[in-house]
């Protein structure tokens, strides 16, 4: 399945169902944020394949290496900073970066590139995992790809590492403290 601009996919990762456009689609953004009923001030985390493909967007630092290796893929988004020549940087100066470890979603990303990803629900609603309501939910999506055994209710832990010191903006499969003790 190849994403065309503006077109979205919904499918399960590893922690939650995702809905997501190419992560340089302005108009899959848009329809994924209508879709949502999603505040466009809040960014979308941006799901990758590999370490190598992230290291093209975001700025990395031997903490930020150290931490991938241990916990990529899985449950964890890392908020870093966009490299200055970067195209996403006229989108954000930060980017939410993760690798998912369900073999649909790599998949998906992998035949797509990157992709600007954000839990299926109704902005403000818990994230829905029951297929049925997913379709009911989002008719308006473009594909809906599921493999229902890979995946968690719990989302991903999101960690702002764009300074020295760690901040956890949302705790989910990953603690602090396990972060903490790789370091």
């Amino acid at each position: 399945m190849q994403l065309k601009d503006g077109e979205v996919v919904i499918f399960n990762t590893d922690t939650v169902y995702g809905i997501g456009c190419k992560y340089l689609d302005l108009k899959g953004y848009e329809k994924v944020y209508d879709l949502k009923k999603r505040p466009k001030n809040k960014q979308m985390s941006v799901l990758f394949s590999s370490i190598l493909e992230i290291a093209e967007v975001a700025i990395l630092n031997d903490k930020t290496i150290k931490i991938m290796k241990n916990f990529f893929p899985g449950g964890l988004t890392l908020i870093l900073p966009v490299k200055k020549n970067h195209p996403y940087n006229k989108i954000a100066h930060t980017i939410g970066v993760r690798i998912p470890a369900n073999p649909l979603a790599i998949s998906i990303i992998k035949e797509n590139g990157p992709l600007a990803t954000s839990s299926v629900n109704i902005s403000g609603f818990p994230p829905l995992n029951n297929l049925d309501e997913i379709k009911d939910t989002f008719k308006d999506a473009d594909y809906i790809i599921s493999d229902d055994d890979n995946f968690s209710d719990v989302a991903s832990t999101v960690i702002d590492a764009t300074s020295d010191n760690l901040h956890i903006l949302r705790e989910g499969m990953i603690t602090l403290e396990e972060i903490n003790k790789i370091l």
